[in-house]
């Protein structure tokens, strides 16, 4: 297994937009990112991502 290492913020972005989130939006001390999942024209779920 690979050894843990530092992350960029780029990649720390990048990556969750890969698969699917949406953002950064501000939200108080911190950014944030969402990804909704849509089933039947409904919201059935959101998940937050903080940074």
């Amino acid at each position: 297994m690979p050894p843990w290492g530092p992350v960029k913020r780029r990649d720390l972005i990048n990556y969750p937009k890969i698969l699917g989130f949406d953002g950064l939006f501000p939200g108080g001390k911190h950014q944030y990112m969402i990804k909704l999942i849509f089933v039947n024209t409904s919201i059935v779920l959101s998940m937050k991502l903080s940074t």
